[in-house]
């Protein structure tokens, strides 16, 4: 077995997505700027690409089809969306929509429409899920408010192609899904002792 080890000189990676041949990870920001390097998967040395963006922290990355989209930390923007083959060109970007106090957490798509999660950890908040076509255009906000069944401490999203699956950190924890269409949703939690 060949053991190779890659000290960093940054501190702290904060997301990390395998595209195959290559991986993509991101370093915390300092001063209000974060890393993005896109390395060969056989040699993290190899840099093919180190992006700069100006933002608080890279929260999570996935990728989909030709695209890497990028949730972040940051008082306006909300997710970046660049091409994996060219990520040198501008990326498109979303702006926080309006009714959302928090950071994101956590993202998965269904198809080509996308589900960002905010966790509802903040005094007075419930959790949210918010969904945005192919073109990055908002579809919907899924408000987790419902009398009864409100949903605090969200921290990881999935889907299984139809349905939305979220999990909590709450104390117990609650397994939920999260099942609709276009505008119309609804939810179901189970306790996890």
């Amino acid at each position: 077995m060949n053991i190779k080890n890659y000290n960093f000189g940054e501190t702290q990676v904060t997301a990390i997505v395998n595209d195959g041949n290559y991986i993509w990870y991101s370093f915390l920001g300092v001063a209000g700027e974060s890393i993005l390097r896109k390395v060969s998967a056989y040699d993290i040395t190899q840099v093919l690409y180190e992006l700069t963006l100006s933002v608080d922290k890279i929260v999570k990355l996935k990728i989909s089809g030709s695209y890497l989209y990028v949730i972040v930390e940051d008082d306006t923007i909300l997710l970046y969306r660049y091409t994996k083959v060219n990520p040198l060109t501008s990326p498109s970007t979303v702006n926080i929509p309006v009714g959302i106090n928090e950071y994101p957490i956590d993202l998965t798509l269904i198809g080509t429409d996308l589900f960002i999660l905010f966790p509802g950890s903040l005094s007075g908040e419930n959790a949210k899920i918010v969904k945005y076509n192919s073109s990055l255009v908002f579809q919907v906000t899924i408000d987790m408010n419902e009398v009864g069944k409100v949903i605090n401490d969200a921290k990881a999203i999935d889907t299984d192609a139809t349905n939305l699956w979220i999990i909590t950190y709450e104390s117990p924890a609650k397994l939920i899904k999260v099942y609709g269409s276009g505008f119309s949703w609804n939810y179901n939690y189970w306790t996890i002792l």
